[in-house]
């Protein structure tokens, strides 16, 4: 590698002597490659989303608090959340009351971390209070 200087013309000003490193050549492919996208099997996918909601939103109806919370946060790490956005905002409002209870019966650090991160990402600061001091 080795360094040279451009001497590069302003039009009125100076002219400034900048720096110019050439690099060596990249380790890296720098092609970029075209994919031929299916529509027929997006649509396709998209169907089968669809059809799964349903399932989906009644196993929201149906779990106990804990598990409901493990379940959103399964729903938000796979990116799936934002389909029963509503129901979960609804869900969280109401499992706020109930969070001590949660807490209190758990002794999985795990699960309970889980618990304060699912309350937080949708708005609802809950303290720790004495029970981890």
């Amino acid at each position: 590698m080795f360094v040279t200087r451009a001497r590069l013309s302003t039009g009125d000003h100076e002219a400034a002597n900048l720096p110019l490193i050439q690099f060596p050549p990249s380790l890296l492919d720098d092609r970029f490659h075209s994919v031929s996208v299916d529509h027929s099997e997006i649509d396709g996918l998209g169907g089968e989303i669809e059809t799964l909601k349903p399932r989906l939103s009644d196993k929201l109806v149906c779990l106990d608090t804990k598990n409901m919370i493990l379940l959103i946060n399964t729903l938000v790490n796979l990116g799936l959340a934002y389909h029963f956005e509503k129901k979960i905002e609804k869900f969280m409002k109401d499992a706020l009351e109930k969070v001590e209870d949660i807490i209190g019966g758990e002794g999985d650090m795990y699960t309970i971390s889980i618990i304060f991160r699912v309350f937080r990402r949708y708005g609802h600061i809950v303290s720790s209070g004495e029970d981890f001091s």
